[in-house]
């Protein structure tokens, strides 16, 4: 069972990483492509809230969830695989 649970925690960790990075990428895209390049400084400038409203913009405005579901949804679901992978690996 140690072993499922360090399975699923290197899992997690590594989701967190890519969705983190992609859900980046894709947030400061909709700043830049929302309010041209001062606007994308602005959002390098102030990153945590670029990267928690941009998705929700992109839903609201443009229509479009995929976002939303890569930001919030990576995140969600890297955490349910790094909090089973710890209680199944309590070291």
């Amino acid at each position: 069972m140690r072993m499922i649970g360090k399975i699923f925690s290197g899992l997690g960790v590594l989701s967190y990483i890519v969705f983190g990075l992609w859900g980046t990428l894709i947030s400061l895209s909709i700043v830049h492509d929302a309010t041209n390049f001062w606007g994308f400084v602005a959002a390098c400038v102030f990153f945590p809230v670029a990267f928690a409203v941009a998705p929700l913009y992109a839903l609201f405005h443009w229509g479009t969830w995929f976002p939303l579901a890569i930001t919030y949804g990576g995140m969600i679901g890297s955490g349910i695989l790094r909090t089973v992978g710890d209680s199944l690996n309590p070291d």
